[in-house]
């Protein structure tokens, strides 16, 4: 009856658990609640002055600061770095990986190295994170300091400084990504401290487990960041800025977890090096790298890649810019990236060499296209005023000359012949390929038809058949005394009267609105 008693209140309180506390609800809480727990390995190199008292009075000062300043959000051990790891930790930190880190670093959400060595001012004081969930490492976050009073302090905004929150994202629809921040329902002791700031910049992250949980793969979302927009109090809303198409709402199976791991950028530059997309994937010489903000059009040039398809991306005061490739004033590729988050980038872009090969030719056979339908203008003009002065020879001359000009047929065989040269195994360039040639067949179909020809031939025919006399043509006045007979004066009969002599050639034009202003004809933007 006990028994009976005890199994009835514990589903009755797991019901109201299950009211109270949704399971999404609740998983989004016990994340928002769960304090990351951070593992300080200390590494002080073995110097006159730096020695293990000095340390474990370091660590001790670092364990109480962290409780003082952060509180609830961190919850962190200390411990002193093994001899083999120590030794790389002081040589370089940058150059740690994950195999040189404990074997047990898997039951922490943080790793935190810490280097501390004499440097040219007293002491200096290094700092490098590994996120164990996203395997990331992030950059060395460095400060020198005179006396080694002050080594808590420089310590402590080191490892401050390299800490890079981590936030799971919750929904993505279009360039609108919210997350939610872990431990962001934990307050800083010290509210000058913000875990999250407007303008923040991450970098999206994507986690494939197996069955038991553990780590199967994990994929960084290439050439995509995040910027914070909107804080609000169950989460935080992002701006997308991606190369790609929709990174984050393609279909994943299995056990997937989107993540999202703050920016710490190092304000160094970084090497980007452009390669052609197809085989065999040549390097790309000669291309304009201009760079922007990513809200803003205005760009300014950053260089021209070198024989080696490389140009430098200097970091400048903005964190997140935009990347554009040019060439040949063709727009091939936006790229976002944060200089000095890597000392070296490649970006594979559409090659550009066949499209400017063929928007040569397209861009001349337009030129005569403009030629031809300017010089049809004039002729049909000059046609019409000779039918109206009744000078029917005048009227055939311009018909037979309207007849001799290139037609729609010689020009689109001219293009088929050039199109069937195109060998393109990019789909971007060949796509871009066939709309040049497709514009031109459309601007040869609009402006270079036979109907206009046929028609004012015709009209010439009725003319002559019907033997209009000419508009000008007035009754003659009675002979005056002393005139000369009709026959003796000095215009003969069907001779072009000067009221209709030939005006000046005027350049007839093809409307700017089938032009695109300015443009060449049929020329399109590669992005329109």
């Amino acid at each position: 009856m006990l028994l009976k008693y005890k199994l009835a209140t514990i589903c009755l309180f797991c019901v109201m658990l299950s009211v109270v506390f949704p399971p999404t609800a609740s998983a989004q809480s016990v994340w928002e609640l769960t304090p990351y727990k951070i593992r300080l390995i200390v590494a002080m190199q073995p110097t006159a002055g730096l020695d293990s008292r000095l340390q474990a009075d370091l660590e001790a000062a670092l364990l109480g600061r962290f409780e003082t300043v952060i509180g609830a959000a961190w919850d962190v051990s200390t411990e002193t770095a093994s001899p083999q790891l120590r030794h790389q930790i002081v040589g370089d930190i940058a150059a740690v990986t994950a195999e040189l880190l404990p074997k047990d670093h898997d039951e922490f959400d943080k790793i935190m190295l810490l280097a501390v060595t004499t440097g040219p001012m007293g002491y200096r004081v290094a700092a490098r994170e590994f996120d164990v969930r996203t395997q990331v490492f992030g950059l060395v976050a460095e400060q020198d300091v005179a006396q080694s009073a002050k080594l808590c302090s420089a310590a402590f905004d080191a490892v401050w400084r390299a800490f890079a929150p981590l936030a799971t994202i919750t929904s993505s629809k279009g360039k609108d990504v919210d997350l939610r921040l872990r431990a962001g329902g934990l307050s800083m002791r010290d509210k000058t401290l913000k875990a999250l700031r407007m303008g923040e910049v991450f970098r999206p992250i994507v986690r494939y487990l197996d069955r038991e949980g553990k780590i199967r793969r994990v994929m960084e979302v290439p050439w995509t960041f995040l910027v914070v927009d909107k804080i609000g109090e169950r989460g935080f809303h992002c701006k997308l800025h991606s190369a790609m198409y929709s990174p984050l709402s393609g279909r994943r199976r299995g056990r997937v977890e989107q993540l999202a791991l703050a920016v710490r950028p190092a304000g160094k530059s970084t090497s980007l090096t452009l390669k052609a997309r197809i085989e065999p994937k040549q390097l790309l010489c000669g291309y304009d790298v201009l760079a922007r903000l990513p809200d803003e059009e205005k760009t300014t040039p950053v260089g021209r890649t070198d024989s080696k398809g490389t140009v430098e991306i200097p970091a400048t005061g903005q964190i997140l810019r935009v990347l554009e490739v040019r060439r040949g004033g063709v727009l091939l590729a936006r790229l976002p990236i944060v200089a000095g988050l890597s000392p070296s980038l490649t970006a594979e872009v559409p090659g550009v060499d066949e499209r400017l090969e063929i928007e040569g030719f397209v861009t001349g056979m337009q030129e005569r296209l403009i030629d031809i339908v300017t010089r049809r203008e004039v002729l049909i003009a000059r046609a019409r005023r000779h039918i109206d002065a009744a000078d029917w020879k005048e009227a055939d001359a311009c018909i037979k000359e309207l007849r001799s000009l290139q037609t729609r047929a010689e020009f689109s065989r001219a293009l088929e012949q050039q199109q069937e040269k195109v060998d393109v195994k990019d789909n971007w360039t060949k796509k871009k390929i066939d709309t040049l040639f497709l514009d031109t067949r459309k601007l040869l179909d609009k402006f270079l038809g036979p109907e206009a020809i046929e028609k004012i031939a015709i009209e010439v025919t009725q003319a002559k058949a019907e033997n209009r006399p000419a508009k000008s043509q007035t009754p003659k006045p009675a002979a005056a005394p002393g005139a000369k007979p009709a026959g003796e004066k000095s215009q003969a009969a069907g001779s072009k009267p000067a009221a209709v002599e030939a005006k000046p050639a005027e350049k007839a034009a093809i409307p700017a609105a089938d032009t695109g202003g300015s443009k060449d004809v049929g020329s399109s933007d590669p992005f329109d």
